[in-house]
C-alpha cells in the first residue's frame, strides 16, 4: 500500500511541474482573484463607491475572470 501511495505521489510531482499545467494554475488564481477583487477595482478607478451592478468596467472585469477560469480548465483538460 506505500509503495502504491509512493507511485501515486510521483506521478502527481511529475504532472505539476509541467509547464502548461503551471500556466493552467496561474490563470486559475488569477481568474478567481479578479473575479473576487472585480467590485473593488471598479471602486477604485471610478473614484465613487457607487457602484452600479451594470457598469461596464465591471462586467469587463468578471467576463475577463470568466475567460481566464475556462481557458485554464482547456489546458488541464486537453493536456
Amino acid at each position: 500500500m506505500n509503495t502504491m501511495m509512493l507511485a501515486v505521489m510521483d506521478e502527481f510531482v511529475e504532472w505539476i511541474k509541467r509547464w502548461p499545467i503551471i500556466l493552467a494554475l496561474v490563470l486559475c488564481v488569477l481568474g478567481i482573484s479578479l473575479g473576487i477583487l472585480a467590485r473593488r477595482i471598479t471602486r477604485v478607478v471610478r473614484k465613487t463607491n457607487e457602484i452600479d451592478d451594470k457598469d461596464r468596467l465591471m462586467i469587463t472585469l468578471k467576463v475577463l475572470s470568466i475567460i481566464m477560469l475556462f481557458i485554464s480548465v482547456l489546458i488541464v483538460v486537453l493536456l
